[in-house]
């Protein structure tokens, strides 16, 4: 009966032996597969904070443009505001002159002594 539980105990010992040597194993790997991970990881948020960076510089150019273009709208539109007031300013000369050019002919008339009809 003592060798049988000897036996058993040798067995069990064994069993016990696999199992642990199983677990270091289990746990060799994952700690392997874990830091694999985690390298992968460091890799890929390296290239996500390059890309966040170029994203950045990007915005902050197109920022600069938006600011350019909105200082060249605005000089053409106070341009365009000259342009149409001269453009006013002339048609209403031209207006009041054409409308006036009779009273030119007979003041002129009146001065040099031209006969008026």
């Amino acid at each position: 009966m003592t060798t049988d539980r000897i036996k058993r105990l040798d067995r069990i010992e064994t069993l016990l032996d696999d199992l642990i040597k199983a677990s270091v194993d289990s746990t060799a790997k994952m700690s392997e597969r874990i830091d694999q991970v985690e390298r992968e990881s460091d890799t890929k948020l390296t290239r996500i904070e390059a890309l966040v960076e170029k994203n950045v510089e990007s915005i902050n150019l197109l920022q600069q443009d938006i600011r350019r273009w909105d200082e060249r709208f605005f000089q053409l539109s106070r341009d365009n505001v000259s342009v149409s007031k001269a453009i006013l300013l002339a048609t209403s000369t031209v207006v009041v002159i054409s409308a006036l050019a009779p009273a030119f002919k007979l003041i002129a008339g009146i001065l040099f002594g031209t006969p008026q009809p």
